[in-house]
């Protein structure tokens, strides 16, 4: 309800919409978020803040699977924030809604051990077209930048370079090349200029060379061809 906030989170549609907008159904739902500074808070305190958020999406959802899915396959993405609640969607949902999940895209917030040990279909994907699967994404360009807040505690990683696990180097475009580095789980990405992607008010949460905040722009045709792909091959199945 607060008009200022929705205008702010208006900026970000049409970045997710031209990946996840383009070979399907575009939802994004306005919900009550925390701001930055409360994740920094004492998790108690943060964990009660969130309750609302997390209330907030799962109605969101079940709104949407009763008036707009229609029993179709569909795609579950979620950035930071959002991709805190999209684990907590995938924790939550039935068997029957899960069974028709093309794959979840967790970007920006850590998938720990304990969670996929909790929930079986929080798994990793193997390539570039399996579904039911998650694709979790998490980068720096500078091992030095990693942060316990946004990479603290990751146990899953996919390069959305090859869509694989490995440790290999892969190239993303012309000029970056993406590997993942298993001593912190995280993709680390040669050939990106970290500064632009600095913001001065939040350098003590996400320091130059995290590369938290390019995370959609950096993955955008990759993921676009790779949402398709998976879409197409559910179908097919």
């Amino acid at each position: 309800t607060d008009s200022v906030q929705r205008v702010r989170m208006e900026r970000s549609f049409p970045v997710a919409d031209a990946i996840f907008g383009d070979s399907a159904n575009f939802f994004s739902p306005y919900y009550r978020q925390i701001s930055l500074n409360a994740w920094a808070m004492d998790p108690e305190v943060r964990d009660e803040l969130l309750q609302v958020t997390l209330a907030d999406v799962r109605s969101a959802f079940s709104y949407y699977l009763e008036h707009w899915n229609g029993g179709r396959p569909f795609v579950l993405a979620g950035f930071s924030q959002g991709a805190f609640c999209a684990l907590d969607l995938l924790q939550n949902m039935s068997p029957e809604v899960a069974d028709r999940m093309v794959a979840a895209y967790i970007i920006g917030y850590p998938v720990t051990q304990e969670l996929m040990d909790r929930c079986e279909r929080i798994r990793p994907a193997q390539g570039p077209d399996d579904t039911g699967v998650c694709i979790a994404i998490s980068t720096v360009s500078d091992r030095d930048a990693v942060t316990p807040l946004i990479n603290g505690g990751n146990a899953m990683i996919v390069n959305p370079a090859s869509w694989t696990t490995d440790i290999l180097w892969h190239q993303l475009n012309d000029t970056v090349a993406v590997r993942i580095d298993r001593d912190n789980n995280v993709l680390v990405a040669e050939g990106v200029d970290a500064s632009r992607y600095v913001k001065p008010r939040l350098k003590d949460i996400i320091p130059e060379g995290n590369l938290h905040l390019a995370e959609l722009e950096l993955y955008s045709a990759r993921l676009k061809d790779n949402v398709k792909l998976r879409i197409r091959n559910m179908n097919a199945e």
